[in-house]
């Protein structure tokens, strides 16, 4: 064979790997979640923590001011045996 040809086939091969590896490549990236679907995912999840935080901020708030009606009840009896006595 002349050199020729040997240049035409070590081309030819040269493509068809360059092509498989293209569409490998491809055939990879298309597997991979779309950025906007990452993103969703992550606010999702943001939005999800903070609810949660809301929520037991919420239950501690309500703890709380049980306590201080409880404290405001307690401090009004004492004023008033005090004045009383």
């Amino acid at each position: 064979m002349s050199n020729s040809v040997w240049i035409t086939l070590s081309a030819g091969v040269v493509g068809a790997l360059i092509g498989a590896a293209a569409t490998i490549a491809a055939a990879m990236i298309s597997r991979q979640p779309t950025l906007t679907a990452v993103v969703d995912d992550r606010i999702r999840v943001l939005l999800e923590h903070y609810e949660r935080t809301i929520r037991e901020l919420r239950g501690e708030i309500a703890q709380l001011e049980s306590k201080v009606d409880f404290l405001t009840s307690e401090l009004n009896k004492v004023r008033s045996e005090q004045s009383s006595g």
